[in-house]
């Protein structure tokens, strides 16, 4: 009943949620039936990130732009500049760096943002004074893929930073960048390391020198990346001196959710999400 009830909850507030919350009418649908159905065992599958991420989504955008500006503190540990119109952007698609890749799906996105034309999901950079993007990867048991089709070499918190670095319109890239990963509080905190993302993290964090690599490892020059085919800026390394990038937690992300119509039912799922935890 607890995700029966959020998922009536969040119809009910759908006007005010969607008002801050940007995704399109057919991800709205599918993601409400699989959040009154994610305890269920032909949905288990669901049960991880893709459904905690939209209820605390939900959540934030529930309580307007006090939220989403809440959400943004605790995702870059800053407060950039408020957008004109503030919203979280859920599973957004930025142009892909290398043209034949298909689009990276963000899982979470904050920033001076603005929808790409004739499309429901894609997204550029908004034309203002000071744009600036945060671009998250979500994770909750399961472990960051180690490479992706084309290219061996980057893994995928390093598409993450990839596209948050190259996040652009017309040539104009994001002043700052933030790439967050959020995982459970437990696997944080945890003695040992038993996720790729674990040594990515601490590798990337360590060393900027790390991304570059990754990045142009499979190159000869970095104006390889500048042939047809690509969008990159004319230098990475001074993009990757815009970059912050940080690791929080679902714990923490649902402890601070804001007052708002929807916060009781969102606490009482993160409570019931808490109890399918595997055990150790």
């Amino acid at each position: 009943m607890v995700a029966k009830d959020l998922s009536g909850a969040l119809e009910r507030e759908q006007d005010t949620v969607r008002k801050y919350l940007q995704c399109s009418d057919a991800q709205w649908q599918d993601l409400l039936r699989i959040t009154a159905r994610c305890w269920e065992r032909d949905y288990e599958e669901q049960r991880d990130e893709q459904v905690r991420t939209f209820a605390l989504a939900c959540a934030y955008a529930a309580a307007r732009e006090r939220g989403v500006a809440l959400l943004t503190e605790l995702f870059t540990g800053e407060r950039p500049e408020d957008p004109d119109e503030p919203r979280i952007w859920l599973e957004a698609m930025p142009v892909p760096p290398l043209k034949r890749e298909g689009n990276t799906q963000i899982d979470l996105a904050l920033g001076t943002i603005t929808r790409r034309k004739d499309t429901d999901s894609g997204i550029e950079i908004e034309d203002v004074r000071a744009p600036w993007v945060c671009m998250t990867e979500m994770k909750w048991i399961r472990d960051i893929s180690p490479e992706t089709r084309h290219l061996c070499h980057r893994n995928q918190l390093l598409r993450v930073i990839e596209n948050a670095l190259c996040f652009q319109k017309n040539g104009r890239c994001a002043e700052r960048v933030y790439v967050t990963l959020v995982t459970p509080a437990f696997l944080l905190s945890a003695p040992v390391k038993s996720r790729l993302y674990h040594y990515k993290y601490e590798e990337y964090s360590s060393d900027r020198r790390a991304i570059l690599w990754d990045l142009m490892g499979t190159c000869r020059t970095e104006e390889h990346r500048h042939e047809p085919g690509w969008y990159y800026p004319s230098s990475m390394p001074a993009r990757i001196e815009t970059l912050t990038l940080r690791w929080v937690t679902y714990d923490d992300l649902f402890e601070n959710i804001p007052d708002s119509a929807i916060q009781g039912q969102v606490q009482e799922f993160w409570g019931q999400a808490q109890k399918a935890l595997p055990t150790f």
